[in-house]
């Protein structure tokens, strides 16, 4: 029994390192918003259209062991009225939730940070995912997490009640 238990502990010890993600957190204040992230994220700056020259654009993508996660966050040049806003939000939540057959399960508006935002899950097959979505200071913030079957999946819920405003 106590081989046994010896045993347990050391190959818990040898695998724990390699099952937990290195946490990074993401603060961008041009947009607005903080988040945590299992990994180091690749950072694009440019625009929504590039042929127009138009919306300033901000793009995290990871993509590790534990899913796919994309932050994106496009300035807007107006004030939303909150008819526009309450669109807006439900807009990004449906393309995030509708991309590449994904088919959306929940969704449920919230607040977060003080401001107006919508959290939703869709799923793909065996694949399954999560969305946030949040409008502060001109900036509409959208957070897209999507997995496989065999990765763990207490991850993305922490990574996305991490994204918020700042």
């Amino acid at each position: 029994m106590r081989s046994w238990m010896m045993a347990a502990v050391v190959a818990l010890a040898v695998a724990a390192p390699a099952l937990a993600a290195t946490w990074s957190t993401v603060r961008d204040t041009e947009a607005g918003f903080t988040v945590r992230l299992p990994g180091e994220a690749k950072v694009t700056r440019g625009s929504s259209d590039p042929s127009a020259g138009s919306n300033p654009q901000v793009q995290y993508e990871m993509v590790s062991a534990e899913g796919w996660y994309l932050v994106t966050a496009v300035k807007f040049g107006v004030t939303l009225t909150e008819e526009q806003l309450t669109g807006a939000l439900d807009r990004s939540i449906a393309a995030g939730t509708s991309a590449n057959g994904n088919v959306e399960t929940a969704r449920k508006t919230i607040r977060v940070g003080g401001v107006q935002g919508r959290d939703a899950e869709f799923k793909n097959g065996a694949n399954r995912g999560w969305v946030r979505v949040f409008y502060r200071n001109g900036w509409l913030c959208t957070m897209v997490i999507t997995q496989e079957p065999s990765m763990p999946n207490a991850l993305p819920p922490q990574a996305i009640a991490s994204f918020t405003p700042l």
